[in-house]
């Protein structure tokens, strides 16, 4: 009887500490999520106004890049989470140019048209949580394409081409988004930044 009193008596105390512990992580606890969505730290981005997925990402800041020595396809990421070694310039965005690239890239009115058969991305992308890598993507003007690290749904969507009412179905630039890549890569003073005619 003696043992199952003290038996009683830890169990007791170990459901009391344990609650404790709950409670104070509880009190500590804050949310900064909208609407269930994770909120970009990224002074100034507007989170809402941007298309999926980046409407989601928790990003603090983006970097554009000039880089590819090579025309065998590499993406500015590889596979284990390291920057390309070809980069040549690289500049860090602003909130309204970070705003505007992702509302492009996340734009139906981007995509439509084909693309060519060669993959030879120079100009990256990269959404930034501290150090760790949130999203990037790999842009070929020239090929008419881009690669990037997570589906983006306007891409893989047949869509309807606001300006013509034209349904399209290719995962390639349409010229308004081939225009408007080639403005922000001109922008930044980076290299092949002209596409095809």
């Amino acid at each position: 009887m003696k043992n199952l009193c003290i038996l009683a008596a830890i169990l007791l105390l170990l459901a009391s500490c344990h609650k404790d512990k709950q409670d104070t992580f509880n009190k500590g606890a804050t949310t900064d999520t909208v609407a269930g969505q994770k909120p970009s730290l990224m002074p100034g981005a507007d989170l809402a106004a941007l298309p999926p997925p980046f409407n989601t990402l928790d990003f603090d800041r983006a970097v554009a890049y000039d880089y590819g020595d090579s025309y065998d396809g590499v993406l500015i990421v590889d596979k284990e989470g390291r920057l390309d070694k070809s980069v040549l310039r690289q500049k860090e965005l602003t909130a309204a140019e970070t705003t505007n690239l992702l509302k492009v890239l996340g734009s139906p009115g981007t995509y439509g048209n084909g693309v060519s058969d060669c993959f030879a991305p120079h100009l990256g992308l990269v959404l930034y949580k501290g150090r760790d890598v949130v999203f990037h993507a790999s842009i070929c003007i020239a090929c008419n394409y881009l690669k990037s690290s997570m589906a983006i749904p306007a891409m893989v969507r047949p869509h309807t081409d606001p300006k013509t009412g034209k349904e399209l179905f290719g995962e390639g630039f349409s010229r308004d988004g081939q225009h408007n890549l080639e403005t922000l890569c001109s922008s930044l003073k980076f290299s092949h930044c002209i596409g095809q005619p």
